[in-house]
């Protein structure tokens, strides 16, 4: 019932107590109306003057870790809040030990705490808080909530699985591109040396090794052509179905990061470019508070921060090195299903910006007929393709003789074991 109908009803029975001279029950209807309107006073300040400050560590973590969180509540007014209810937002899929729900009693100029774990079990984009609040006047008559829209975000990048050296002699490496123009060597990078071969010039012999060995030794310099792949991520949401979507998106996730991880072990240039949604980007950290208008609204207002689709791709620029490796990890973690843009299209926009000195790994659940055409159409404009189908039997065994016959190799992933095998071309 409305405040405005509860105080017009009181003021309604107050007017015929006075009519017809029942002193007492007009009295009771006094102390409840002053009752009342003291009662929405109080309410209305409970939640004013409380600061909420969290305190963690970090904002990265690998999975499997846990992560002790405490979340203190300042009540920095002179007046005492009767009670609060305090809840922590935290992610439901992970895994929670502690205290996020807790009823306090706040006195003037107190403070109050919340401690509690998590554990990451999964990869993503965490959400921690805000903290949503509900309080009110003493009877029960009012309540209020508010929700701080101040949030913490930590990145749990997705673990790779390691993949098995490549046979250098009977197995070609993924990322292995064959030049056609001459490649020369670049002075200013060295990448080793070898014992001296007849016909090696002076200015490149090693005279350090040389003399510590006793023999001589020749530099050798890096190419200034450099070999590896982009990787191509379909998360495109229609294309993994309706059935175990979730559990295939986790598979292309692992299989890019091990693949990204052995290219960067190899020492070669790794890129990606996927149709998925950035996370970070969604998010939209707005300071400040909002009132609810339920319990429930501000649950929902905390869980889903205001974002959209875009149909720009998320894209990583090729690189070399640990820092890219991590850059192409945290890209991943991040990265949510989309429904914006299928592949065969990000194909067609995005292809003329990709260097042919990489080849293309295309990471995707399914071959509809538009895919195909699309890495058809790849191998046309000079680009060497690989195809790394997720856990579908069915299109493998259409799509896979289609794309060998187009010169594409294809290979099956059906869980993280097959990644292990997947030099040797066992998947």
């Amino acid at each position: 019932m409305r405040r405005t109908t509860i105080l017009g009803i009181a003021l309604g029975l107050i007017a015929i107590g006075l009519l017809f001279r029942f002193s007492l029950m007009t009295y009771a209807l006094y102390a409840m109306a002053l009752a009342y309107i003291a009662s929405v006073t109080l309410a209305r300040s409970s939640l004013s003057g409380l600061r909420c400050i969290r305190r963690i560590d970090t904002d990265r973590a690998e999975i499997g870790d846990s992560l002790e969180i405490r979340a203190q509540l300042h009540n920095q007014k002179l007046l005492p809040v009767l009670w609060v209810l305090v809840e922590e937002v935290v992610p439901q899929r992970l895994g929670r030990k502690g205290d996020f729900v807790k009823l306090f009693m706040l006195p003037p100029n107190s403070v109050r705490t919340l401690d509690y774990t998590l554990t990451f079990t999964c990869r993503g984009y965490h959400q921690v808080g805000p903290v949503i609040l509900e309080s009110g006047d003493l009877f029960g008559f009012v309540r209020h909530l508010r929700t701080a829209r101040h949030a913490h975000y930590i990145t749990v990048r997705p673990k790779p699985v390691p993949i098995a050296r490549y046979d250098a002699i009977t197995h070609r490496p993924i990322g292995d591109v064959k030049v056609r123009r001459q490649i020369f060597e670049d002075p200013t990078r060295l990448a080793g040396v070898r014992p001296y071969q007849d016909g090696d010039p002076l200015n490149r012999i090693h005279w350090k090794t040389t003399a510590r060995t006793g023999e001589l030794h020749t530099r050798v310099y890096e190419n200034t052509v450099l070999m590896g792949a982009t990787l191509v991520v379909d998360f495109h949401e229609p294309a993994y179905g309706e059935t175990r979507t979730e559990e295939r998106s986790e598979l292309a996730i692992t299989t890019a990061a091990s693949l990204a991880a052995y290219l960067v072990e190899m020492k070669q240039t790794v890129a990606l470019l996927s149709n998925g949604l950035d996370a970070a980007e969604r998010v939209k950290r707005e300071e400040g508070s909002e009132e609810s208008g339920s319990r429930r609204e501000a649950r929902v207002l905390a869980r889903h921060r205001e974002g959209e689709d875009r149909l720009r791709p998320v894209q990583v620029e090729p690189g070399r090195g640990a820092a890219q490796a991590g850059q192409i990890l945290d890209s991943l973690a991040r990265l949510e299903l989309s429904e914006g843009m299928p592949l065969e299209r990000m194909i067609r926009e995005e292809a003329q910006g990709l260097s042919r000195d990489l080849s293309l790994v295309l990471i995707t659940p399914s071959l509809g007929r538009s895919l195909l055409q699309s890495v058809a159409r790849l191998r046309f404009w000079g680009f060497l393709v690989t195809v790394l189908l997720v856990d579908n039997p069915e299109h493998m065994e259409s799509a896979g003789p289609v794309l060998r016959a187009e010169g594409v190799q294809v290979l099956h992933v059906r869980d993280p074991e097959d990644l292990r095998s997947i030099a040797g071309g066992a998947v």
